[in-house]
């Protein structure tokens, strides 16, 4: 019997990836003149991309309210969603600015020395390209043929975005961008993040006290 004609059967999807996605953000007009200055002092990468140099951007005063817009998403998503207690707070460490200009894209890759990072889109969007990781294939070593993809057989989901958007995600999810193909630069944000508080469980031995 065919599983569409199971209709007894209750599929749940269990161990998934949350990717968080919010609503735009409206940059002002000084926010994104801000932004654009970085361009000016860039570093050249892997698929010719470039990343201000400046890897604490969201520490300038111009930029407080893009911060605190994703401060409070990250505290959502981390004490919310994940049921983090409060007393572990979480950082944002470094955060840079992505300039893809014509043909360029950002290779697959994942971040470390993180726990949750975040892409937010100022100027002319693109999917974000997020990949299955291998050991979380049902048959890792196997190839098949499918009929249709879907969220348990496809190896990458495309997550669409807007200006404004920021999209969150454990920092070992690997994700990527396709080449830009238009004459406009794509431009946005990347951040990392980091743990403040104690963690773990004195009496199993497992504390870590990320204050001190």
């Amino acid at each position: 019997m065919s599983a569409e004609k199971k209709s007894n059967v209750i599929v749940n999807q269990i161990f998934g990836i949350p990717i968080w996605v919010t609503d735009p953000y409206e940059f002002s007009d000084e926010e994104k003149r801000h932004l654009k200055k970085f361009y000016n002092d860039t570093t050249l990468n892997k698929d010719q991309n470039k990343t201000s140099t400046n890897s604490y951007i969201l520490k300038d005063e111009p930029l407080k309210d893009i911060k605190k817009f994703i401060q409070d998403n990250l505290n959502a998503y981390w004490h919310g969603l994940y049921a983090v207690d409060e007393r572990v707070k979480l950082r944002i460490t470094q955060s840079w600015v992505n300039f893809n200009e014509k043909n360029t894209s950002h290779h697959s890759h994942c971040h470390s020395n993180s726990i949750i990072s975040g892409v937010m889109y100022i100027e002319n969007t693109a999917p974000l390209i997020l990949e299955r990781p291998l050991h979380w294939n049902f048959c890792p070593h196997l190839t098949f043929k499918y009929t249709k993809e879907n969220d348990w057989n496809t190896a990458e989901m495309s997550i669409k975005t807007k200006n404004g958007v920021l999209i969150l995600f454990p920092s070992t999810t690997l994700h990527r961008v396709a080449p830009n193909p238009s004459e406009n630069c794509r431009i946005s944000i990347s951040l990392n993040t980091f743990p403040v508080g104690k963690l773990g469980f004195k009496g199993r031995l497992t504390e870590l006290d990320l204050n001190e």
